[in-house]
This record gives C-alpha cells, structure tokens and sequence, in this order.
C-alpha cells in the first residue's frame, strides 16, 4: 500500500506544474480555493491508492477515470477557454508519461522480474523523485514562459498541435510500458525505449521554445508597430501645431493694420460696420486643432487623433483626463490598451442607433491608473468560452484579450461587460513606483 502511495503521489507535483503558468487566472484566489485543491488532491490520492491496492489494479487501469475528472476540475477552476486549459494539462501529462517511463527503466536494472501494475519501492521513489526533480527544474520557466504562452492571443490551431502533440506523446509511452521488464532486456530494448523517450522530450522541448520565441518575436514586431503608430500621431500634431503657428504669425504680422481699420470704423462711428468686420475677423483667426489633454505627449497625440475620428464619424466624445505626468507604465502600454478602447468603441458605435463615447484616464492618489470607457453599441454581443468575439471575424477580440494582457503585466486588471446597448472597459493598474513590468 506504501509503495503504492507514493506512486500516486507524482500528482502533487504534477498539479503544481499545472497551476504554475495560469495562478493568476484562478476563478477564487483565496486561500479557501488553494485549501480545497489540496485536500481533493490528496483525496484523490488516497482513494486511488486504496483502489489499486484492494482490487490488484495495474497504474493504467484508473486513468481513463481519473484524468477527465482531474482535467474538468482544473478548468473549472480557472478563466480560461477550453483550450489553452487543456493544452497546460496535456503537456503534463505528456510528460508524466515520459518520466514514468524513464522510472519504467530504472526499475528494469533493479528489478527485472516486475513490470507493469508490480509496484515495487525502487520505482515508486525513482518515479516520485524524478518528478519532483522535474517540478523543481521546470517551476522557473512554467511560471515565467507558459504564462507568457497562456497570456497571449495565438491561434486556436497552435493550442490545437500542442494538445494533439501531447495527447500522442502520452498514448505512445503509456503504449510502451511493458507488462514485464523481461521485454527491456531484449536486444538492446532497453536502450529503444530510452532514445524514444528521450527523443519526445526533446522534440517537446523545442516545439514549446520555438512556440514561445516566434511569439515573442510576433509581440516585439507589434509593439514597435504600436511605437512607430504613436511617432506618426506625434508628427502629424507636431505638423498641425507647426501650421497654427505660422497661421497666427501671419495674423500677427496683419495684426497692425487690422487695428488701424477698427479704429476708423470706431472714431467714425461706424458701429454696424465694425461688428462686420469683427465678425469676418474672427473666421480668419487660425484656429488650434490640437488640444493639451495631458503632460504625456504620446497619450496627448492618441487622445487628439480620436477626438478627429469621433468627429468625423458622428461620435459624440467625452473626455475626462487627469494623469501623472511620470507613470511606471510605458507610453506604448498605456497609450496600446487606450488606443485598443477606443478602435473598439469607434467600431461599435458605427451600428449603434445613438453613437456615443466616455473616456476617463486618471490616477488616483498616485497608487491607481484607471481607464473607463463606455460605448454605444446595437446591443448584439457574441461570446465564446466567456470571452467577447469581434463580429466583424471569426476569431477572438484580440483586442481586449491584449488590453487584458498589458494590464496583467503590471499586476493590474481589466474587465469587459454589457448592459443593453452599453459597452464597459474598465481598467485598473497600481501604481507602485518599485514595481517591474514582468518581461517576457
């Protein structure tokens, strides 16, 4: 039963591995959800145990039982859609399969007369040791890149391959554990069994670096989009304000002789006609297209250029803004998550019967920066695995998905809803100046 036991406790670490990468997306991070994992796990362990113990049962009989029931649970536990859940728990499970193989092996020197559903100590501690060796190995880099590959928007079909992947690496080791040692013996079987297993994990490793780096890439190359997006906003205010400027030297230059008239018009008491010339007068004054909404330029020249599309589409726009001059969010980040609000909100409110936009950028005794936003919208939504999908493509709002994950990044939130024909983006990010933006 002891051997048996610790055997079935390879599902501690396993679980670890599992919650590592998504702990931030926990439908309760209380310490009451963490208790409640616990204890069912070590339940589960229990019941297991005594199971295979009472009735003789090999270590494969109880899977085809025991992994859906562990999978629905752990989604369940999460904000997740189905996919990316089951692609972290796959991956898991491919590797427990690889690594009971490699204990499999281990177990064949010392014990060649056993074999599968003969638990003996040697593989029972091998199997648990190797395991939590591998927790301790890979806790660093699921923390880090699996939740950087859980945070971003990648296409359904990669979480797809990876689940197929995985799903095939475990079929084919639990495929090879052989009912007894006896077979590793035979011409160089051992060894087979070895540089198969070994091949997988490998492969699996690549697969998930190449996955990891071509998405980084992809993020790099769209930030600078996001940066050259930002310049570009910036040179056509710059070039506005360069106009207005020598619109008004000009009105400055004329200035003197346009006081000379109104000052015969006056003396000769030509009241009427001084109105006129006032009131032509001032249709002539250049006029500032741009607005000082805030200290930071880059915001300043986003805010500014969707003043210019909500007037051209229609859109009545209210704007409250009162930031920090100096933020722990970079330029890019802040003025990408409100330039992603505000496309959206553009967006909707081209079918909405009343086309109008709120927008509040403040911060909040320095320790807060929130971004609200309400829209207008003709009240059909479309959701899938609890996320918003764009009606204009048959994929996910990549949009508020990358607002989400920007916010995250600085321990923040952002939240989506709807009521009725209302559209709510809300946005908070504390405000520590020690805080660092968790790199990818």
């Amino acid at each position: 039963m002891l051997k048996i036991l610790l055997a079935n406790l390879i599902c501690l670490p396993a679980a670890a591995l599992c919650y590592l990468p998504v702990r931030d997306r926990l439908k309760n991070k209380s310490m009451r959800t963490f208790a409640a994992i616990l204890a069912g796990l070590f339940a589960m362990i229990g019941i297991m145990s005594y199971l295979t113990w009472k009735y003789q049962l090999r270590s494969n009989d109880l899977l085809p039982a025991v992994f859906p029931l562990c999978f629905l649970i752990y989604h369940f536990s999460l904000k997740l859609p189905l996919r990316k859940t089951l692609g972290v728990f796959s991956v898991v499970v491919a590797l427990l399969s690889i690594l009971t193989n490699y204990a499999a092996c281990f177990d064949a020197f010392i014990n060649p007369s056993s074999g599968l559903g003969t638990y003996t100590l040697q593989f029972s501690l091998f199997q648990l040791g190797i395991t939590v060796l591998a927790a301790y190995l890979l806790g660093s880099p699921f923390i880090k890149y699996g939740k950087f590959l859980v945070d971003q928007q990648i296409s359904p079909l990669v979480w797809y391959a990876l689940i197929l992947f995985s799903a095939v690496t475990a079929c084919s080791n639990i495929a090879l554990y052989p009912l007894t040692y006896l077979l590793f013996h035979e011409e160089m079987m051992t060894f087979n069994i070895l540089l198969i297993i070994s091949e997988q994990l490998l492969i699996g490793t690549l697969m998930l670096i190449i996955l990891s780096s071509s998405i980084s890439s992809t993020l790099t190359i769209s930030k600078m989009k996001e940066r050259d997006r930002i310049y570009e906003m910036q040179e056509s205010q710059f070039q506005s304000q360069q106009k207005y400027i020598k619109a008004s030297e000009k009105t400055r230059h004329d200035f003197r002789h346009s006081i000379m008239t109104m000052s015969e018009l006056y003396h000769a008491g030509n009241m009427e006609a001084l109105g006129e010339y006032l009131d032509q007068y001032a249709e002539v004054m250049p006029k500032n297209e741009i607005q000082l909404y805030c200290g930071n330029n880059a915001l300043n020249a986003l805010l500014n250029y969707f003043v210019h599309v909500t007037k051209l589409n229609g859109i009545r726009f209210s704007l409250r803004v009162s930031v920090d001059d100096e933020l722990p969010v970079s330029d890019v980040d802040l003025c990408s998550m409100t330039g992603n609000i505000l496309e959206n909100a553009v967006t909707a409110c081209q079918t909405a019967q009343e086309k109008a936009i709120q927008l509040t950028i403040l911060t909040e005794d320095h320790t807060q920066l929130y971004i609200v936003a309400v829209n207008t919208f003709n009240g059909t939504i479309r959701k899938k695995d609890r996320e918003y999908i764009s009606l204009r493509h048959s994929r996910d709002g990549i949009g508020l998905s990358s607002i989400a994950s920007t916010a995250e990044s600085y321990g923040g939130v952002a939240q989506f809803s709807h009521e009725g024909t209302r559209f709510f983006s809300n946005v908070a990010i504390p405000l520590r100046r020690d805080t660092e933006k968790q790199t990818s």
